[in-house]
Formats: C-alpha cells, sequence, structure tokens
C-alpha cells in the first residue's frame, strides 16, 4: 500500500516497516532508475494504509495502533493504542478515522493532543462485522459492512460513546464503497451496484 503525501510516498512493506520516499529521491544504486528510501520507520507490527494527513504526514494502522509519522523525516509524531486491529485510516483536517477489528469507528485527532499517545476523540459501535474502512464524505463517515452501510456524523455526539445517524442494508457483504459527485457508490460481494444521493 501506498499514499502521495506532500508530492513525496509513503510506503507500507511487507514487514514492520513505514518507508517514505520524498522528492527528488536519490537512485537507489549509480544509474538506476529506483529511489532509494529517505526513511524508514520500524513500527514493530506489519503496517496498513498508509493515508496522507494533509501534506506533511502519513498515517499507519498496525497491530493494535495507529502512528502519525513525520512525512519529511519519518520520525513517529504521536501514536493511538486502539486494543484491537484497525483498517486503513480516512482523514479529514480534523480527524483520523479507523475502524478496529473488535466492530468500533474511532476518531482521532488529526492534530495529536501535545503528547505522544493520544486518546479518541469519539468511537461508536458499528453494530455489524466491518467489511472494510471507513469513507469519509461531506460531515458524514460511513463504514461498510456484512449487512450494509452504516453512517456516522463525522464531527461526533459530543460525547465519548456515539450511536449511529443511519444505516442501509445490502443483500451481500459490501465489497467497496467510495464517495464521488455528490453520491456514496456502494459495491457488494453479490454483484450490485448503488448509488445513494447525499
Amino acid at each position: 500500500d501506498f499514499a502521495v503525501v506532500g508530492g513525496g510516498v509513503a510506503w507500507a512493506d511487507s514487514g514492520t516497516s513505514a518507508i517514505g520516499f520524498l522528492p527528488g529521491c536519490p537512485p537507489a544504486v549509480p544509474g538506476s532508475e529506483f529511489c532509494a528510501p529517505s526513511w524508514t520507520t520500524n513500527l514493530g507490527s506489519g503496517p496498513r494504509g498508509p493515508a496522507a494527513l494533509g501534506d506533511g504526514a502519513a498515517v499507519y494502522s498496525h497491530g493494535t495502533s495507529v502512528s502519525v509519522l513525520d512525512m519529511a523525516t519519518g520520525a513517529v509524531l504521536w501514536r493511538a493504542d486502539l486494543g484491537s486491529g484497525a483498517s486503513r485510516a480516512a482523514t479529514t483536517p480534523a480527524a483520523i478515522y479507523v475502524v478496529t477489528a473488535d466492530d468500533r469507528l474511532v476518531a482521532l485527532p488529526a492534530g495529536g493532543c501535545g503528547a505522544p499517545v493520544c486518546a479518541p476523540l469519539w468511537e461508536a459501535p458499528v453494530g455489524s462485522a466491518p467489511a472494510g474502512g471507513v469513507v469519509v464524505g461531506g460531515d458524514v463517515a460511513y463504514v461498510p459492512t456484512a449487512t450494509g452501510v452504516v453512517a456516522f456524523a463525522a464531527a461526533g455526539c459530543g460525547a465519548a460513546t456515539c450511536a449511529s445517524l443511519t444505516s442501509v442494508a445490502t443483500s451481500s457483504p459490501v465489497s467497496g464503497l467510495i464517495v464521488h459527485d455528490g453520491r456514496l457508490i456502494v459495491g457488494t460481494e453479490g454483484g450490485e451496484l448503488t448509488a445513494f444521493g447525499l
């Protein structure tokens, strides 16, 4: 997996490392067209993601944690320990969203909390086995599940635990989900593709 972050590329290798390639990176060997990594950060467990957080940071899910890395240096700016594995993150200027293996949507502060380890802003029970990562469109966070899509207010509810706004059932597990051009487009394992107006 990789993400373009501020002109560079953040990459997750098949081991335990997050790797960054900055613009103008030197060749891996003289005369090669392949770049040498600008930095490598060992996260201790296999990274998933990454996702861009603005132009200067990359968000990686790994093990039971989420870490935010400085794109220029690979230094861990802060992390959150979730107690359960997490999906690839979705980001907005205000928050980082992940779905955990124990069926929770978790929102983290995009700017950190001023400490090395941050607590969630809020979380919400998904209510059904998540079928992938969260997608954010407008003011809503959408979570695909084995039975449909569950929608949550992206800003939370003012409490530590929030309820969903609504849900939409599908005839088979959701296999893909995007927000595009004012529509939520849902694909299912049964071969259905449905667009919902937002």
